[in-house]
C-alpha cells in the first residue's frame, strides 16, 4: 500500500520491527519522527534499494529479534534465581538469629553458674561452714564423711 502519509507507529505491537519501503520524499527524517515517534524499531528504506540491502536489513533486524527475545529469557531466568537466592538468605538469616539467641541465652547461664560459684567460693573462703551448712539441704554427707549421691537421697524418700 503506497501513501504520502507516514503511518501510526504507535499503535504497533511492541515486538514488531517495522520497514517502511517508499519512494516519496516529501518527508524529511525530522518530519517522520514528529509523526510516527523516535523508535529503534522503525527502518524507512526510500526506493531504488538493492535485493541485498533488503536481505541485509531482513537478516540484521531478524537478529535483533532474536536478542532481543534471548535477553528478556535471560531477565526471566535471573529474576527467578534472585528470587530463590533471596528466599535461601532470608532462611540462613533466620537460622543464623535462632543460633545467636540460643547461643547468647547459653552465655547468660554460663555467666549466672560463674556468679553462683564466685560467691559460693567467697562464702567458703569467708566461712568453711557455709557450704557444709547450705549443701546438706541438697546433697547429704554419709557415714564416712563423704557427699553422698543425689541417687542415694531420692532412694530414701522413696
Amino acid at each position: 500500500m503506497e501513501s504520502k502519509q507516514p503511518p501510526k507507529f504507535g499503535n504497533c505491537i511492541p515486538i514488531l520491527q517495522v520497514v517502511i519501503c517508499t519512494a516519496y520524499s516529501d518527508y524529511s527524517w525530522d518530519d517522520m519522527i514528529a509523526k510516527v515517534g523516535q523508535s529503534d524499531r522503525l527502518v524507512i528504506l526510500k526506493k531504488p534499494f538493492d535485493t541485498v540491502e533488503v536481505l541485509q536489513l531482513a537478516s540484521t533486524l531478524t537478529e535483533k529479534w532474536r536478542l532481543l527475545q534471548e535477553t528478556k529469557r535471560r531477565m526471566s531466568e535471573l529474576e527467578n534465581l534472585v528470587v530463590q537466592r533471596t528466599k535461601y538468605l532470608e532462611t540462613a538469616n533466620e537460622n543464623l538469629q535462632t543460633e545467636v539467641a540460643r547461643r547468647t541465652r547459653h552465655e547468660d547461664c554460663l555467666s549466672l553458674q560463674n556468679e553462683i560459684t564466685s560467691l559460693l567460693a567467697d562464702s567458703s573462703a569467708a566461712s568453711g561452714e557455709t557450704v557444709s551448712r547450705i549443701l546438706p539441704d541438697y546433697l547429704p554427707i554419709d557415714a564416712l564423711g563423704r557427699w553422698a549421691s543425689l541417687d542415694s537421697r531420692i532412694a530414701k524418700r522413696m
